[in-house]
């Protein structure tokens, strides 16, 4: 094994070191990088999908109270398909400024 090492100049204590190393910095990133990304992803998504289940309750509990709610009631429209976030966005940013109550 070590004359094909040597017949192709490759040093095989260096590259067992570099692949050591390799299997060091692998395992830290998947510890300290990956893992906590992951994580960070999968409770956005969670808090993505409580605002969806929750746009339509949030409505009808305004309607119930007479409040109007003008983003959840876009978010709505956006994800039912009926009108894209750039539409949502100019629609609610061209709204008739008033007075709100709280």
């Amino acid at each position: 094994m070590s004359d094909l090492f040597a017949a192709f100049g490759v040093n095989w204590k260096l590259l067992l070191v570099q692949a050591v190393n390799f299997g060091l910095l692998l395992s830290a990133l998947t510890y300290f990088l990956y893992k906590p990304v992951l994580r960070m992803i999968d409770e956005r998504r969670e808090k993505v999908a409580e605002g969806v289940r929750t746009t339509q309750a949030a409505l009808a509990l305004g309607a119930r109270h007479g409040i109007e709610l003008p983003i959840a009631l876009e978010m709505s429209e956006v994800l039912a398909g009926r009108k894209s976030p750039q539409a949502a966005i100019r629609d609610l940013m061209g709204r008739r400024q008033k007075l709100e109550h709280v």
